[in-house]
């Protein structure tokens, strides 16, 4: 007595469940991405000069956002009274080296904060008077603001 085994059922019904399986896979990103993408007064397709778009618009706020902190920093450093020369030296080289590169649309900001920087180390020496580091700080928040409000 001989046995046969028709397989081509099983291999009918294995392509079924993969064409089902990337189906829901297609469908589950799609409801994913819907859900996590801000909304938009009307789609758009994200094209590779949208994407480096944003991804320029996300370094330019990441660097406002990184020089605000400094600023608050410094002007926290100066507020204490006991400026020590030596600390607002090291905190005005930390600024200076570490603001040296960064977005274009962010250099007349970065340059004011090293700026303002240099007027503290000035002040901290008895060099400059404390208002000329105020309006330095000052300077340096306004140019931060033009940067997110142009």
């Amino acid at each position: 007595m001989q046995v046969r085994f028709d397989l081509s059922l099983v291999r009918v019904q294995i392509r079924h469940a993969v064409v089902a399986a990337v189906s829901c896979a297609c469908v589950l990103t799609g409801l994913l991405g819907f859900s996590v993408t801000a909304p938009m007064e009307s789609p758009q397709v994200l094209v590779p000069a949208r994407w480096k778009a944003l991804q320029a618009k996300l370094a330019v706020q990441r660097e406002v956002e990184g020089l605000a902190v400094d600023l608050a920093h410094l002007a926290d450093l100066l507020r204490e009274g006991s400026t020590d020369p030596v600390q607002v030296t090291l905190e005005a080289q930390r600024l200076r080296a570490r603001y040296r590169e960064g977005e274009p649309a962010t250099a007349a900001a970065r340059a004011a904060v090293v700026a303002a920087a240099e007027a503290a180390v000035r002040e901290a020496q008895g060099a400059t008077s404390p208002r000329e580091v105020v309006v330095a700080l000052e300077n340096a928040r306004v140019k931060l603001g033009r940067v997110l409000d142009p």
